[in-house]
């Protein structure tokens, strides 16, 4: 029997590589005689520099010391890869939710990744940057990054802000100067890996749908969202950008609009990206059984997610069949209605505080591919 492991990483807890290595192991010992093939996997979000460096061949992984979201400066990795070209860098990995633990949509900022942006830009051999954008803090509309790659803002008295922009402080500027960060990316390739599809504002916007999830009370979303109308406004002002209406705009805060409508990048599914460069097609079809699965499965996961991504090609092969194995499972009768899964599981083991879960994260994953193997003989 052909087993394909090919999860998303469990958000905040267990990278592709490692749930795919604790089910292998677990098949290892059940089921010596299966072939098993694993892949190390993201969407764009949470180990997307980890996936890519796993995929691509020669790939060279980076450090460098940036802020995070409210300042605290750590250690965040980028890839070097495809012989120099191209750079890989993730949001969550350098301005993230999970960097400083700390929930403040209006005080989060995007300023490192915006750092990281403008060193990177400096490397001659760099034509390409992936940029991942899942999994941020922030809904200052990509203002932090602009800023960290260089860009001027000015207040009413046409002085100078230095202050770090954030959602909060988006209806300080009156004026902004985005000279050296367009400079920046002249003759290089943007691509933003994210398979979010949302406007920048709105009821379907970055602040109405996301900002919630980071700690904005309904106050505070109302307020979010009319400072993105308003820094949108600006910048239209100034003939920087046309809309704020695109798919993706408001990706990770309303860093998917600086990206694609400022600095011209290139929207890409990161599921369907990650798939592609992983083979996952070829593999697939070979497969008698395909695993799946994320940190938390609904409706949602249809909209376009890296599991609904690698259900869709396996559904191409007759006889792969998919389980769906995530850690958390709401609306599971809309998923096996799909026709995308064969099963849905959730691996937690009763109902229990989500600090536990994530602590038994890898018993109940070991517990789940024992039973899997004891059915599929």
């Amino acid at each position: 029997m052909k087993i394909l492991i090919a999860c998303d990483s469990y958000k905040n807890c267990l990278s592709s590589t490692k749930i795919a290595a604790i089910l292998k192991a677990q098949f290892n010992a059940a089921q010596p005689h299966w072939e098993i093939k694993t892949l190390s996997l993201a969407d764009g979000g949470e180990g997307t520099v980890e996936a890519l460096y796993y995929n691509m061949p020669h790939s060279e992984l980076k450090k460098s010391v940036l802020p995070g979201p409210f300042g605290r400066l750590h250690e965040a990795n980028y890839l070097i890869c495809e012989n120099g070209t191209t750079a890989c860098v993730e949001l969550a990995n350098v301005c993230g939710i999970e960097i400083e633990k700390r929930l403040d949509a209006m005080n989060a900022s995007t300023y490192g990744l915006g750092l990281l942006l403008k060193e990177i830009s400096s490397i001659p051999t760099v034509k390409k940057i992936i940029v991942g954008i899942g999994g941020s803090a922030s809904t200052d509309g990509g203002a932090g990054l602009l800023q960290g790659m260089g860009a001027r803002f000015f207040d009413c008295n046409n002085e100078e802000i230095f202050e770090r922009a954030c959602g909060r402080l988006l209806p300080k500027i009156k004026r902004c100067d985005l000279e050296i960060p367009l400079r920046l990316l002249e003759g290089k390739e943007l691509f933003i890996c994210s398979d979010v599809k949302n406007p920048l504002t709105g009821t379907n916007g970055a602040a109405h749908i996301f900002a919630p999830q980071k700690g904005a009370t309904p106050e505070q979303v109302l307020e979010l969202d009319s400072n993105l109308e308003y820094f949108f406004n600006i910048l239209k002002e100034q003939g920087f950008c046309h809309s704020s209406s695109n798919p993706g705009d408001g990706a990770a805060g309303g860093a998917g609009f600086a990206l694609q409508e400022i600095l011209h990048g290139k929207l890409c599914s990161g599921g369907e990206y990650l798939l592609e460069l992983a083979n996952f097609r070829q593999y697939a079809a070979q497969a008698d059984l395909l695993i799946t699965g994320e940190g938390k499965s609904d409706s949602q996961t249809l909209q376009g997610k890296l599991p609904f991504q690698a259900a869709k090609i396996a559904k191409d092969y007759p006889q792969c069949k998919v389980i769906l194995l995530s850690g958390a499972l709401q609306e599971e009768n809309v998923l096996l209605d799909s026709g995308y899964f064969d099963a849905v599981f959730s691996i937690a083991s009763g109902p229990v505080s989500l600090e536990q879960a994530i602590a038994d994260t890898e018993k109940n994953l070991k517990i789940y591919a024992r039973n899997i193997a004891a059915l599929c003989r």
